[in-house]
């Protein structure tokens, strides 16, 4: 019951058109947890109002280990497995010797 509250109340708060920056959300373990919230940080990408053929993916700009996943024109936050970092060139989650977080901030696990 508390995942289905839990999940709702993200899909509550990413339900724009236009990402927005989650910032009582992180990835533990794996899994969306809430934490106190942060200054807002600028994303300008935007999720198309109507999926395109292949999926489309945004980084999250202040954790390497999560990233954003376009449905329907919301920006959903997924976390990778532990210990994976999201490869943003590529658009997958992978071992941290393969990938390049750049200004993004390394995992938390």
């Amino acid at each position: 019951m508390k995942v289905v509250i839990f999940t709702l109340s993200v899909l509550v708060v990413l339900a724009s058109a236009r990402i927005d920056y989650t910032p009582n959300l992180t990835c533990e373990n794996g899994s969306p947890t809430e934490v106190t919230p942060q200054p807002p940080s600028e994303i300008t990408e935007q999720c198309p109002a109507v999926d395109p053929p292949e999926s489309v993916y945004l980084d999250n700009p202040d954790q390497c280990s999560s990233f954003y996943e376009c449905v329907h024109g919301d920006a959903i936050f997924k976390c990778c497995p532990p210990p994976l970092l999201w490869d943003s060139a590529r658009q997958v989650c992978d071992w941290d010797y393969n990938v390049d977080c750049g200004s993004r901030p390394n995992s938390e696990y």
